[in-house]
């Protein structure tokens, strides 16, 4: 976005408990592929469980830490990706559509996550869809946004 100043911007972060949110389906899963390793190769799962645990465990730190998302007069921001970094822009006079959404689990831990869908963007293109964060800055988030776009005229 020409003129737009990226060191300027001040990142938020998720919800503190982020990370114990996001661990928990890949504790499932390493607990259901143990088991499959188990009755296939028998003491040998010890070694898969241990590997796939710190797998997740570190990978679910580093994903979760590198989360991030800014709000700005004209745009709204995310940033994710450990390995792979990826910052995604949205101007807010783009946004078509504005979703809070919670599954169950969100909802026990009080989270939310807010996805923005903007005009132009692809099929497989990285999306502003930032998760865990706290459900009343999630609400107070998807009302600002909701309320620019509704307030935007669009010219085709």
């Amino acid at each position: 976005m020409p003129g737009f100043d990226f060191d300027t911007v001040t990142w938020s972060p998720v919800h503190p408990r982020a990370f114990a949110r996001a661990i928990k389906p890949a504790l499932v899963f390493i607990t259901v592929a143990t088991s499959i390793a188990a009755v296939l190769i028998g003491w040998g799962a010890v070694a898969v469980f241990i590997l796939m645990l710190l797998w997740s465990l570190i990978g679910t730190r580093q994903r979760v830490a590198h989360l991030g998302w800014a709000e700005g007069d004209e745009v709204v921001m995310m940033k994710s990706g450990w390995i792979w970094q990826q910052t995604t822009l949205a101007r807010v006079n783009k946004i078509q559509a504005v979703a809070m959404y919670e599954s169950p689990f969100d909802r026990r831990a009080r989270m939310a996550s807010v996805r923005v869908d903007t005009a132009g963007a692809g099929e497989f293109s990285h999306r502003v869809d930032v998760p865990y964060l706290d459900r009343d800055i999630a609400r107070a988030l998807a009302a600002r946004l909701s309320a620019s776009a509704a307030n935007t005229a669009f010219r085709w």
